[in-house]
């Protein structure tokens, strides 16, 4: 798992957000979606859509820290198998805002059945403050009093994970 996410600003999220800063409103990250292959997006990148785009889901929480950097959780579910190597953010018209990849790390593994939690910390210093705010669909609220034990439980679930593929991975290269 990566420990420093470091997203994109596209090119289209970066002009919304000084369009909206022009006229006193802000932006609205409604929904993230991951997507399978690793590449590496850069500054002000052209792209409108994940590589591979697998899952959307709805921001299950959020909230502002300050007044360049917001906190989103989602839940990825579904029946879904996965290694999640792309994240985009879209903002509710559609546009994909932002988006972390990498070529070489996974970001985590979504299995079959299960409810994956991921929060995200984005750090929005390149945009004008106050321009970009966090839009959670009705009834998809999270619970935050239980919600850092769950984020926990989900890392650890992820570390044994990578411990298992590890070591199936050593096992597979013994016997070929």
């Amino acid at each position: 798992m990566a420990d420093n996410l470091s997203i994109k600003i596209t090119k289209a999220g970066k002009e919304a957000a000084f369009n909206v800063s022009n006229t006193g409103l802000e932006l609205e990250i409604s929904n993230v979606a991951f997507g399978d292959i690793g590449w590496t997006p850069v500054n002000e990148d052209e792209a409108t859509a994940l590589k591979n785009e697998i899952l959307r889901v709805p921001i299950s929480s959020g909230e502002k820290i300050g007044t360049s950097q917001i906190r989103l959780t989602s839940i990825a579910d579904g029946n879904d198998n996965f290694t999640i190597r792309e994240v985009g953010f879209f903002l509710n018209d559609g546009t994909l805002f932002g988006v972390y990849s990498s070529e070489t790390q996974a970001l985590a593994y979504k299995t079959t059945g299960t409810e994956l939690v991921l929060a995200f910390d984005l750090i929005l210093t390149t945009l004008p403050p106050d321009s970009v705010s966090v839009v959670i669909e009705e009834g998809n609220n999270t619970n935050p009093s239980f919600l850092n034990e769950l984020i926990l439980i989900t890392l650890g679930n992820i570390k044994i994970a990578t411990s298992q593929i590890s070591g199936l991975n050593r096992y597979l290269t013994k016997i070929i």
